[in-house]
């Protein structure tokens, strides 16, 4: 929120910075972006109702802007081109892997879904 001050006749506007943009709906918090990877560290409860969620892929956070995604939107939004000779893993919070399909679908508010890796398929892989 802008303050405004008198300053010789004219009006001074303080620039304010917000860092964390937090929406409140029916009492309840709701923040704009959700870091799913320090969300979970932390323990805290991730709302469905974001604006947006950051994904970490291999090295690198990724937007998504619903609370679901399937395997070939994650590799297609890492770069990860063609999807069909990339294999997807979702790194549990134990740190368990399981292998995501291109076709299935992905919830990240669900706990224990941390991160995802991936990797170029091998001959054997098919």
């Amino acid at each position: 929120m802008d303050e405004h001050h008198e300053h010789r006749g004219s009006i001074v506007a303080e620039e304010t910075t917000v860092k964390d943009t937090i929406i409140v709906e029916d009492g309840e918090i709701i923040e704009e972006v959700i870091d799913v990877e320090e969300w979970i560290l932390a323990k805290r409860t991730i709302h469905r109702r974001a604006k947006r969620f950051l994904i970490k892929v291999d090295k690198h956070k990724h937007v998504f802007e619903t609370s679901h995604a399937t395997g070939r939107e994650i590799l297609d939004k890492a770069g990860k081109m063609p999807v069909e000779k990339y294999i997807l893993r979702q790194v549990h919070k134990d740190g368990g892997l399981s292998k995501i399909e291109l076709d299935q679908s992905v919830d990240f508010v669900l706990h224990g879904i941390e991160k995802f890796k991936t990797m170029l398929k091998t001959a054997q892989d098919g």
